[in-house]
């Protein structure tokens, strides 16, 4: 049994309390039933030829498969393509008889909705000297990373961009310069992307990415994000050569 902590800005924390065990026993896996079957293609048409394909060798080679290697090979090792379609079974007698069936389960057409967009944001590591200067010549990029260079300059009075171009290898990985600035270029990258109508459905941070994530869903405005990187940054700093 652990208890298990993941907490803001990435303070991580596991206690093993002792170790689990179970007094009464589990049922075999091969046991449990019903079981999916999800079998896709690159569309409907290519969808029936690979069920008729599979029900054949089925059909041909009783008892080479059991139904839940099958299933699981479906789960684990076949990408999911455009037009899928499930199968909810209890033997492979079912199945077969399933796959033989004129009415089948609905076939779902993943191209036919909108594609969602996840937008990732690293945390301290990924950063390098004179990272995004380039991207200053796109205007959207530009008007937030300014933005932010003066904001900062107001709460430590050094300026970010200058720091891009002026740091060694080594000074861009203490906790004060590289949190900042891989802020500073996420969030510019994401009003250059939202500039031309790229805007993410959903986002997530990886520790100092939180609040990289946290601007781009409107959820800190650009002064509030760039105080709270301060304030983060600062304080994990004095923790540097401490081991922790």
């Amino acid at each position: 049994m652990a208890v298990n902590s993941f907490g803001v800005g990435g303070a991580y924390a596991v206690t093993i309390i002792k170790e689990w065990y179970c007094e009464e026993q589990l049922p075999p896996a091969s046991s449990v039933r019903p079981l999916l079957l999800t079998v896709s293609a690159t569309s409907a048409r290519h969808l029936a030829v690979y069920e008729e394909r599979i029900f054949e060798y089925l059909q041909k080679c009783p008892g080479e498969v059991s139904l839940l290697s099958l299933c699981g090979f479906f789960a684990t090792n076949r990408r999911v393509l455009g037009c899928s379609r499930s199968y909810v079974v209890d033997s492979m007698e079912d199945l077969m008889g399933q796959l033989a069936s004129d009415s089948k389960s609905r076939i779902v057409d993943g191209a036919s909705g909108k594609l969602k967009i996840a937008m990732v944001f690293t945390g301290q590591g990924a950063q390098w000297v004179a990272m995004g200067l380039g991207l200053m010549a796109f205007e959207p990029y530009r008007d937030v990373v300014t933005r932010f260079d003066r904001l900062w300059r107001k709460l430590s009075g050094w300026s970010p961009l200058e720091k891009l171009t002026s740091l060694s290898d080594d000074e861009l990985h203490h906790t004060m310069y590289a949190q900042p600035l891989t802020f500073m270029v996420q969030v510019g990258l994401v009003e250059l992307l939202g500039a031309v109508g790229v805007r993410a459905d959903v986002v997530v941070g990886h520790s100092a990415g939180e609040l990289a994530a946290l601007y781009c869903s409107g959820m800190l405005s650009l002064s509030e994000a760039a105080t709270v990187v301060w304030h983060r940054s600062v304080c994990q700093q004095t923790l540097a050569g401490n081991g922790r």
